[in-house]
């Protein structure tokens, strides 16, 4: 099983390499070798768990899919240490690591991270004349409610993700292009790398593409401003990325339905919960006037 996988990363590692254009810069060698990579580790593992794993996946869901999808999940991240160790060794690899320990920040940014993704998911619903009577909150619900966080956290696009789109790719990028334009690119290159999965796995005919993009591009604006008032942490930015992932969990879990049981389309949902992300991107925007919690290191005079 190890020769196996040290086999794939090696051809990744040499498939990603030898990417190299002539007029780019190096850092956007990098960029562009690190997104190969991502790609190619996800579709291609993902690709074969998905049809390895698919009798143990109908076995656990019903929709036959989310065993492959988690692991297909970690291309990001595996692409990111891999790049890390072929730039810097494996210094690189624990500088990369070192960014999930980095949780000394403003308590403001945990709320954020944990809260904000269910608030966007309610308040949509309540737009829509949803009511949430039935709910009342025990103790024991933090149980169920930490599980499905650290299920999107863990195994799906958390950790999964994060060290590849914010903790390796947003620093390189950042330094050839402005914060607002580094969120663009990876919010393209991040909505791009989805597009397999809805092939496979139908899911737009619940969510249309177009409308997920939208969500994505704002999501990735939010993300690079969480990342870096947080110092840079990728312990924050998984968190709320497996959070929102998890929101509809929440509201399940709170609630007791789910969150498709209200007289509201999923299509609509997901359109005006992309557009309640835009705006607050649009608000980061104009709050920051571009910057998005950015600072350039001082430089020695």
């Amino acid at each position: 099983m190890k020769r196996g996988f040290f086999v794939v990363s090696k051809s990744t590692a040499w498939l990603a390499g030898s990417f190299n254009i002539p007029m780019l810069d190096q850092n956007t060698q990098r960029a562009w070798q690190f997104v190969l990579a991502a790609f190619a580790i996800t579709w291609t593992i993902g690709l074969v768990a998905a049809v390895v794993l698919q009798p143990l996946d109908r076995m656990i869901d019903s929709e036959g899919k989310r065993i492959s999808l988690f692991i297909g999940r970690y291309g990001p991240t595996l692409a990111g240490f891999l790049m890390m160790y072929l730039a810097a060794g494996f210094s690189g690899v624990k500088k990369l690591f070192k960014q999930t320990f980095i949780w000394k920040v403003n308590p403001l940014y945990y709320v954020i991270a944990i809260f904000l993704p269910i608030a966007v998911k309610l308040a949509v619903l309540k737009s829509f004349g949803a009511t949430f009577e039935t709910y009342s909150f025990a103790f024991n619900d933090l149980v169920p409610l930490a599980l499905a966080v650290g299920t999107y956290l863990f195994l799906g696009g958390g950790f999964g993700e994060e060290f590849g789109w914010r903790g390796y790719l947003l620093p390189i990028l950042n330094e050839r292009y402005t914060p607002l334009i580094t969120s663009i690119i990876i919010g393209v290159v991040w909505t791009a790398w989805h597009v397999p999965a809805f092939l496979i796995n139908g899911d737009a005919e619940e969510t249309p593409l177009e409308v997920f993009a939208v969500f994505v591009l704002a999501t990735s604006v939010l993300l690079t401003w969480l990342y870096y008032k947080t110092d840079q942490s990728v312990l924050l930015v998984a968190l709320f990325h497996g959070c929102y992932n998890a929101s509809g969990d929440w509201v399940r879990i709170l609630f007791g339905k789910d969150d498709s049981e209200f007289d509201v389309s999923g299509a609509t949902l997901d359109w005006y919960e992309a557009l309640v992300m835009l705006a607050l991107a649009f608000v980061l925007v104009f709050l920051t006037k571009g910057k998005l919690g950015f600072t350039k290191p001082a430089t020695n005079s």
